[in-house]
C-alpha cells in the first residue's frame, strides 16, 4: 500500500517537474526566438537601404511623422500616423525617411534647417530597463520621430547615441548616458 502511494506521488511530482520546466524554460525560448526573428527582419530591412546608399548612415527603427497639433509641449500625441518600421538615410543635404514598404522616401528633411532633439517616448525593454529613446526631427516644415533599432536598453541606448552622431549632434547634449 505503501509502494502504490509512494510510487503516485513520484509520478504526480515528474509531472509537476515537466510542467515547471516546461513554464520557465519555455518563454524565455519564445522570446528569443521573436527577438532573433525581428533583429533578422530589421537586418535584412537596412540591407536594402545599405545597398541603395552605399557608405551612407542609416537610422533604422520606428518613426512616425508628426503635426504641430500633435506635439504639445514635449508631450507628442501621435495622432496623425502611427509608428512603423522606418529607416532614415543621413545625406549630406537631406534626411530621407523611408518606410518598410515604400519606392520612394516618404519625407524628406532639409539638412541645413534640421533641429534635432530628445522626444519623451518612454520605452521599457526585457528585463524591466527603460528610457526615453525617442528622437524628434524637423526642418520647420515637417516633423519625425524615431525610435532607433535596439534589442535591449543597453543596446538601444548604443543606437541612439549613434543616431545623434549620425546626425551630427553630440550625443553628451542629448543623453544623461549614452
Amino acid at each position: 500500500m505503501l509502494d502504490e502511494l509512494l510510487s503516485g506521488f513520484a509520478r504526480a511530482y515528474d509531472d509537476v517537474g515537466y510542467f515547471l520546466i516546461v513554464i520557465w524554460i519555455g518563454p524565455p525560448l519564445v522570446i528569443l526566438a521573436i527577438a532573433a526573428r525581428t533583429n533578422s527582419l530589421m537586418r535584412k530591412f537596412v540591407n536594402r537601404f545599405e545597398e541603395m546608399f552605399p557608405g551612407t548612415p542609416i537610422i533604422a527603427g520606428d518613426a512616425a511623422e508628426v503635426t504641430d497639433d500633435d506635439r504639445v509641449g514635449k508631450v507628442v500625441k501621435l495622432r496623425s500616423g502611427w509608428l512603423q518600421t522606418t529607416a532614415v538615410i543621413v545625406l549630406a543635404d537631406r534626411l530621407e525617411v523611408w518606410s518598410k514598404d515604400a519606392e520612394a522616401a516618404d519625407i524628406v528633411l532639409d539638412r541645413s534647417r534640421l533641429e534635432v532633439g530628445r522626444e519623451g517616448l518612454w520605452i521599457r525593454y526585457l528585463g524591466g530597463d527603460g528610457f526615453s529613446a525617442g528622437l524628434w526631427l524637423t526642418d520647420g516644415d515637417q516633423s519625425v520621430i524615431i525610435i532607433p533599432h535596439g534589442r535591449s536598453a543597453r543596446s538601444a541606448r548604443r543606437a541612439l547615441a549613434q543616431a545623434l552622431r549620425d546626425l551630427g549632434e553630440n550625443p553628451k547634449d542629448h543623453l544623461d548616458a549614452a
